[in-house]
C-alpha cells in the first residue's frame, strides 16, 4: 500500500508530497496554497461520490478538533436561492465552507446558537 509523506516548507510557502512504497518515492510534487486549496476541493467532491458516505448523523462522543471562534457570514439566497440563507464559516485549513439552509433550519440554528446546544 502506498504511503503519502508529507512537510511544509521552511518559509511556510509550499507543501511537499512524496508517494512511497516502503524506501521507494514512486512520486513527489510540490503545492503552493493556491494549488493545495484546489487539491483539498478536489478530493472533497471525489469524496462525496464514494460509495461509503461521510456518516449522516452527528456523533456526540467523538473527539474532533474544534476551530475557536471562526470567522461567519450569512446571506440570504435572494434572487438566485429563494426561501434560502448562504452562510459560509472559515476554516483556517479548508477555507470557506458554504452551506445554503432552508429557512427553517437557519432558524433551528439561530435558535441552538441563542440557548447554547441542541
Amino acid at each position: 500500500m502506498a504511503e503519502f509523506r508529507t512537510e511544509l516548507s521552511a518559509d511556510g510557502e509550499f507543501i511537499t508530497i512524496e508517494i512511497a512504497d516502503g524506501d521507494k518515492v514512486l512520486a513527489t510534487f510540490e503545492m503552493d496554497a493556491l494549488d493545495l486549496s484546489a487539491f483539498i476541493e478536489r478530493l472533497g467532491a471525489y469524496r462525496e461520490q464514494m460509495a461509503e458516505p461521510v456518516t449522516p448523523m452527528y456523533d456526540h462522543g467523538a473527539r474532533m478538533a474544534a476551530i475557536p471562534d471562526p470567522e461567519w457570514v450569512t446571506n440570504p439566497g435572494q434572487d438566485r436561492h429563494p426561501g434560502r440563507v448562504w452562510m459560509s464559516i472559515r476554516h483556517p485549513g479548508y477555507g470557506w465552507l458554504p452551506f445554503l439552509l432552508r429557512e427553517d433550519q437557519a432558524s433551528r440554528l439561530g435558535t441552538s446558537l441563542v440557548r447554547g446546544g441542541w
